[in-house]
């Protein structure tokens, strides 16, 4: 019988822990294939970002990919504006702008937020033509009544100060245009003392107006739009002061310009905000259009008042239906 030698035999004996810690030894480690392969990968992709970023003008020719007037692609803004929204994009940084930029679509975003009548940026994209722009317009949606009969020891002209749905402050050559129709009243005072309210001194363009009275009233606008002309109406009022603007149980009215010489309508709270028992919006729309259908616009009717909170247009007496009011001029 052949004998082994002592070494072939030590060899032999490395099982177990042994062969584990001699096959974690750094050379085997190194020369192993998953390493190799880690490595080579890692070595690949470094020599690609380095050379992207030293050679891209010569491989992507940068008039291709440079970002201009004809490449982005804007839904129409209204006739009115004079912001050119894609020469703000453009020279939003003050040099030329790719479409390679990782933060192409980041910056084009915050310059079309900083533009007051846009509202928002729908959707923002890169395209292979270049880049696509979604954008919501504001419009005006009524207009709030300045004069001496709603605000105490008014001195000035009156003026007729456009907001969009939301009640944010538009230009005033909007109103003077003649582009909406709908005329918001209230009693602007802090309280019941005759003088000028602080809040009018913070009246800005673009910005929301300082009254959750104008906010609804704005609302109330927003879905009866396109329909003032028809039903007779001109005006939305409040009789909440600036003080007790948030109180849901005095109802916003529709009146016509006729004023409390023809109909006028108990409308209820603002889109989302009706009481427990108030009907929603949309279906106080549809009893009014029915009533209106039915009677005739309401600028031609006699003196009648017509509730709509139930979600039917129910004509109630005087007494019931004006209790929360004050003696204010609105005509």
């Amino acid at each position: 019988m052949l004998v082994e030698s002592g070494s072939l035999m030590a060899r032999r004996k490395k099982t177990g822990l042994a062969a584990f810690i001699d096959n974690l030894s750094p050379m085997k480690l190194l020369f192993h294939p998953a390493t190799l392969f880690v490595l080579f990968n890692v070595g690949l992709a470094a020599t690609a970002v380095w050379c992207w970023g030293r050679y891209q003008n010569k491989i992507v020719d940068p008039a291709l990919t440079q970002l201009s007037a004809e490449k982005i692609e804007i839904n129409t803004p209204p006739a009115w504006t004079k912001t050119d929204i894609k020469e703000a994009i453009l020279t939003s940084t003050g040099q030329p702008r790719s479409l390679l930029e990782p933060s192409l679509i980041s910056d084009a975003v915050a310059t079309c937020q900083t533009i007051g009548w846009i509202e928002q940026v729908r959707e923002m994209k890169k395209t292979r033509e270049g880049l696509k722009v979604d954008l919501l317009y504001r419009q005006p949606i009524a207009v709030v009544e300045l004069h001496s009969k709603t605000v105490p020891d008014w001195k000035q002209e009156a003026k007729l100060i456009p907001v969009d749905r939301t009640g944010v402050i538009m230009p005033q050559k909007l109103a003077l245009a003649g582009t909406v129709q709908p005329k918001i009243f209230i009693y602007h005072s802090d309280e019941t003392q005759k003088h000028a309210p602080q809040h009018l001194r913070h009246i800005y363009r673009w910005t929301q107006w300082p009254d959750e009275r104008v906010k609804g009233a704005a609302a109330i606008s927003e879905v009866l739009i396109g329909d003032w002309q028809m039903l007779g109406l001109s005006r939305i009022i409040s009789w909440r002061l600036f003080a007790n603007a948030d109180d849901r149980t005095i109802p916003f009215e529709l009146w016509t310009e006729e004023g409390e010489n023809a109909a006028t309508v108990i409308w209820g709270n603002a889109p989302g905000l009706e009481l427990e028992n108030e009907a929603p919006w949309d279906q106080k729309v549809a009893a009014l259009n029915n009533y209106v259908q039915q009677k005739g616009p309401l600028n031609k009717l006699s003196v009648r008042i017509i509730d709509l909170r139930s979600g039917q247009a129910v004509e109630v007496g005087r007494a019931s239906g004006l209790g929360h009011r004050r003696e204010l001029d609105v005509r």
